[in-house]
């Protein structure tokens, strides 16, 4: 897989944030066969697209959308962020036994942001 990323840092950040969090060769197996990701690897789309695509819920998707409104070089407090998701109504809660308060799980989708940005 490290080869198909042609020496691009930003698509080989975002694949091993993503190996990071996939707990299975047969999840690996399917990363290294999804013929979406690797067409185009010398752009980036195909990078945040491979992070976006498997992420692990449709609000952590939103959530990641939400932030291409700023800027590369934005700094952004994580309250500040976590306040602007609950604004939009990105942090409700869809699963009954998650039971988490809107900040709580603003916050966890941001660890799961980061740890597959990382």
């Amino acid at each position: 897989m490290l080869r198909k990323c042609e020496g691009m840092p930003l698509a080989i950040k975002a694949l091993g944030g993503l190996l990071k969090s996939q707990n299975s060769t047969s999840q690996w197996r399917k990363i290294e066969q999804d013929r979406d990701i690797w067409n185009k690897v010398d752009d980036v789309l195909p990078s945040i697209k491979l992070s976006f695509k498997y992420l692990p819920s449709v609000a952590a998707k939103k959530c990641f959308a939400y932030c291409a409104i700023f800027k590369e070089d934005d700094i952004i407090e994580k309250d500040r962020l976590i306040q602007l998701w609950m604004a939009q109504g990105l942090l409700q809660s869809y699963d009954e036994k998650e039971q988490l308060c809107d900040e709580p799980l603003g916050e966890n989708y941001l660890r799961i942001l980061l740890n597959y940005s990382r």
